[in-house]
């Protein structure tokens, strides 16, 4: 019942092209006779403010705990004992997660989610692989048909891949930075109003936080004042929030011992573009860690093979030291 769907789509008010995302999804729709379907652009704040508090904070809740689930599902497939475990027990969580923000009892399906997750068998050679981090803009990063199955392509080669949020946590860090940019048009008391905020992310991040094993090697991206702190280093974070959380995602992803970067985007994505062209200025930083860009512009092309292995090569070399 096309009337009846809808699509969430994400936008951003920056220099990106995901606000091209849902007119392109619109018009596909169409074309196929789908024109009913109702795509909706979560940065409205009128939709969200006729959605309600409680929708936006449950919205936030469930995007963070995936990302989570995600994470840790991508840096565990390559030791699953069976093969296809890891994924289909990912899907089940989805599921679940899904239900249960639609109809109650999101943290104890969480937490379900969570459990069932640490029973699946893996090998005795967890961790042991040489991790690659992965960062770029929201969607390449983290979708397989936007970047060919390059994850699945990283495990072939012996890797091990920590990857990034999709979008939450350029969510979060605009409102943790909120309190900020009114102090920067002087507007204080609005400032110190929407400082408010900070405790409340901070609390939804805690609540799905706490659940989740130590044991999990990808870290978590930071908050605002580290962010900033990374960011400025190289250029000024207020820029872009997106580029200083790329910039920050590297910082990050270096020092809980990561062996190699990858900076993945889409064709003329404009942040991707900028953060790659800041990686000379970062090397000074981050020495010899191999930082590598790939660009995903839907063509069967040879030179992003090209580039991987010669980045898997630098990655080995590395960590045969």
């Amino acid at each position: 019942m096309p009337e009846r769907a809808c699509y969430y789509g994400p936008s951003y008010f920056g220099p990106c092209l995901v606000p091209q995302y849902m007119l392109m999804q619109h018009l596909t729709l169409k074309r196929l006779g789908l024109g009913d379907v109702t795509v909706m652009n979560l940065a409205d704040q009128s939709t969200m403010d006729e959605l309600g508090t409680g929708y936006g904070v449950r919205l936030a809740t469930g995007l963070y705990a995936v990302d989570r689930l995600f994470k840790w599902k991508v840096e565990t497939e390559p030791y699953e004992v069976t093969p296809g475990e890891v994924d289909r027990v990912h899907r089940q969580n989805l599921q679940d997660l899904q239900d249960a923000l639609a109809g109650g009892g999101f943290m104890a399906a969480l937490r379900q989610a969570v459990e069932r997750f640490s029973a699946v068998e893996l090998s005795d050679d967890v961790g042991t692989r040489p991790r690659v981090g992965i960062i770029g803009d929201v969607y390449t990063r983290v979708n397989e048909h936007a970047n060919s199955q390059l994850y699945r392509r990283l495990q072939d080669m012996g890797f091990e891949v920590w990857t990034s949020s999709s979008l939450i946590d350029v969510s979060f860090l605009g409102m943790e930075q909120l309190h900020a940019e009114k102090a920067r048009r002087g507007q204080a008391l609005a400032s110190r109003a929407t400082r408010l905020l900070n405790p409340l992310i901070r609390t939804v991040r805690g609540r799905i936080d706490r659940l989740f094993p130590r044991t999990i090697r990808t870290p978590q991206e930071r908050q605002f004042n580290e962010v900033h702190a990374a960011a400025s280093r190289h250029a000024s974070h207020w820029i872009d929030k997106a580029l200083s959380l790329s910039i920050s995602r590297v910082d990050e992803l270096r020092d809980a011992g990561v062996d190699g970067v990858l900076n993945v985007m889409c064709h003329s994505c404009m942040i991707g573009t900028v953060a790659g062209a800041l990686f000379p200025s970062m090397r000074e930083e981050i020495g010899s860690l191999p930082l590598c860009n790939l660009i995903y512009e839907g063509l069967q092309s040879t030179q992003n093979e090209n580039r991987l292995e010669a980045f898997a090569e630098q990655v080995w070399a590395r960590r045969r030291g």
